[in-house]
Parts: C-alpha cells; sequence; structure tokens
C-alpha cells in the first residue's frame, strides 16, 4: 500500500487504525434477481477504525 494513502486514512480513521489488504470472500445467493449463483469477491483494503469499525476502501466481485 502506498504510505500517501497509509497517512490519509489513518487521519481519517486514527493513528491506531489496522489494514487488512486483500480479502477474499464468497456468497451464495438464493435471490430473485441474482438467481441462485456463487459470488467471489476480493476486498482491496478493510480498515478497522480506532473504535473498531470496518470500513471498506475498494472492492471488486465476479460470478466467475
Amino acid at each position: 500500500m502506498c504510505q500517501k494513502l497509509k497517512e490519509d486514512l489513518k487521519r481519517k480513521y486514527g493513528e491506531s487504525c489496522v489494514f487488512y489488504p486483500e480479502i477474499a470472500m464468497t456468497c451464495d445467493t438464493q435471490e430473485e434477481i441474482l438467481g441462485s449463483k456463487r459470488i467471489y469477491g476480493i476486498v482491496d483494503l478493510l480498515v478497522l477504525d480506532k473504535d473498531g469499525i470496518p470500513h471498506l476502501i475498494d472492492y471488486k466481485t465476479s460470478t466467475k
């Protein structure tokens, strides 16, 4: 992660925030809109702020 981004996020979420990059996730759906599919995604960066509240910074999803 670039230093500028890290510094900006620490200013926003507190110096004691914790970074979790590249978290893979899957979800099985049974929804009317999506039908029955498995959705895959990677959270580019999850930040836990000083109070332990999670913030998704960027993410992508795919059905493949």
